[in-house]
């Protein structure tokens, strides 16, 4: 038995009396994507299914799935392999962006797939697999995602991971939010600045920043696979609102929470995660897809006057917000919300209709995730920051309309107008009378 196969069967011998040891027979060739020579480990070569496990950011690349080859290898011809910059693959050109890790997948597959394949990524190697199956739809059978990190714009993400540092965990980050994100944004003009100087720090930092600054929003409308989204529920690298973009956002797709996990739920809770692995491999059941509110209710009405914690749902004609903090508003239709002082939480939600303006905000801070906007002009804003991830905004005139000076965040979100869909992932500051 040579060293590195060994070194993939240290974990099962030493640490699970009841795991069953799997050797992977390694090769490592050359490949014509980075120009290096890549390590590829495969297992029960006689099976009619492969199965492709791709690693996220790290130094144990491949050997983060050690814990599913046993029950994996029982039917499926798996096959893994370090991304160049990790693990035994050398560095190659180290221009390690998500397109060229895509390419490498198909360069793989073509030499070791039977036929088409079900293909598993975790973090960056989640979005990575998102963004091959987007690109070559035919040849993945299903496609997992495992706590894909770098899917919302890096100022999101860097507000969250910040946040979630000073409280200590990830439960009632978006107070700490609000004021990180007013440091950030003054940071943010740096990135451009030191982007280049970090990368050549290391394989992690240029994979890191490249995965970042790229937009997957065209990549998840195109998916059409029958998708798992597989999420830790203590995560703090990729939060939980990715999953639920991700899941908004791909039509075919399931979620599926595991409690007690991490940004590596399997390893931190493969007796949870292998099963519900298993279980969407093997079924024939299509997953479901995401539905939006139905029409707002006339005459309906709510406020909220200086108070803390209060929560909407349901139908409304108007909601009123007035100097109120840490307001949900959750799988609602609202026909005109306005918000004056306030920080509000929107997810799952529909605002607007046939209206003038369909959310109007002064001096707020609003943080909305898969929802829509619907009006003559679809956000009005003073003097407010929004953060909005999987927004769909749908205007005759603007899809956001300044007063005063405002922030942005959008993470893949889309805008529908006369003019067609567009895209938008950005950090935009609106001065009086910019629209977006």
């Amino acid at each position: 038995m040579n060293y590195r196969c060994f070194i993939w069967l240290l974990p099962f011998l030493t640490f699970g009396a009841a795991a069953q040891a799997v050797q992977m027979d390694e090769e490592c060739i050359a490949e014509p994507v980075f120009n290096g020579r890549l390590c590829v480990y495969q297992t029960n070569r006689e099976a009619t299914q492969s199965i492709f496990l791709i690693h996220g950011i790290g130094d144990n690349a491949s050997r983060d799935w050690q814990h599913q080859l046993a029950v994996l290898a029982e039917r499926f011809h798996i096959v893994t392999f370090d991304l160049p910059g990790f693990g035994n693959s050398e560095r190659g050109d180290r221009q390690y962006s998500p397109e060229k890790y895509s390419a490498l997948i198909d360069f793989v597959a073509t030499h070791y797939a039977v036929q088409q394949f079900d293909l598993v990524g975790h973090s960056m190697g989640g979005a990575v697999a998102m963004l091959y199956a987007s690109a070559f739809p035919t040849k993945v059978q299903r496609l997992v995602v495992v706590d894909a990190a770098g899917v919302l714009h890096r100022l999101a993400i860097g507000k969250y991971v910040i946040a979630g540092g000073i409280n200590g965990d990830t439960g009632g980050t978006d107070r700490v939010e609000s004021y990180v994100v007013k440091i950030i944004e003054k940071l943010e003009g740096l990135f451009s600045f030191f982007r280049d100087d970090m990368a050549e720090q290391s394989a992690h930092a240029r994979a890191g920043i490249e995965l970042v600054a790229y937009d997957f929003g065209p990549a998840l409308d195109e998916i059409n696979v029958p998708t798992l989204i597989i999420w830790g529920a203590e995560d703090q690298i990729a939060p939980l609102r990715t999953a639920k973009v991700l899941h908004y956002r791909i039509r075919n797709s399931r979620l599926r929470v595991i409690d007690g996990a991490g940004h590596l739920p399997m390893m931190d809770r493969s007796e949870v995660f292998n099963p519900i692995l298993m279980d969407f491999l093997l079924s024939a059941e299509e997953p479901g897809t995401v539905e939006n509110s139905e029409t707002a209710a006339p005459g309906n009405t709510g406020s909220c006057n200086g108070e803390q914690g209060v929560r909407f749902s349901g139908v409304y004609e108007r909601i009123e917000i007035n100097n109120c903090s840490d307001v949900i508003v959750t799988a609602a239709h609202i026909a005109e919300l306005y918000v004056f002082e306030s920080r509000v939480v929107i997810e799952d939600s529909r605002i607007g209709g046939d209206v003038a303006v369909a959310l109007e905000s002064i001096g707020s801070d609003i943080k909305m995730t898969t929802s829509r906007v619907d009006g003559e002009v679809g956000i009005k804003v003073a003097r407010s920051r929004f953060d909005l991830a999987a927004v769909d905004i749908f205007s005759k005139e603007q899809d956001v309309l300044a007063l005063s000076k405002s922030r942005i965040i959008c993470s893949v979100c889309r805008s529908f107008r006369v003019a067609g869909k567009r895209s938008v992932h950005a950090h935009v500051t609106l001065g009086p009378g910019d629209t977006l």
